[in-house]
């Protein structure tokens, strides 16, 4: 008589790129209902950045207010980033002598508030 081998059922772990992307950032990612009192929180060196900083996902949001803290050290400056939002980059400069010579990227930078 055959005896039977039964093996546990493997499970597929789930994937989300986003908590992958911030477990590669190397920052701590601060959780809960709320923070007590953000100059408090632990940060650590931010490569990305040039600085130091934590992710902040408070629970209840659904994802959709996750934000971050990061510190500036005196006389110092963060690395420059660029973002997209509707297809055109953020990093669009308030004159337009420095706007690239794309004529959609001039457009498109018409159309973004700019930040100073």
């Amino acid at each position: 008589m055959a005896t039977q081998v039964t093996q546990p059922v493997k499970t597929l772990e789930r994937i989300n790129a986003y908590t992958d992307f911030l477990r590669s950032e190397g920052i701590p990612v601060i959780t809960g209902f709320a923070v007590e009192d953000l100059k408090t929180l632990e940060l650590a060196p931010w490569a990305r950045k040039g600085g130091r900083g934590a992710y902040v996902n408070l629970e209840g949001t659904g994802g959709t207010n996750d934000a971050y803290v990061s510190e500036i050290a005196p006389g110092g400056s963060l690395n420059p980033e660029r973002h997209l939002f509707n297809g055109a980059p953020a990093a669009c400069s308030p004159s337009p002598s420095m706007h690239t010579s794309s004529t959609s990227m001039q457009a498109a930078c018409g159309q973004l508030a700019f930040f100073r």
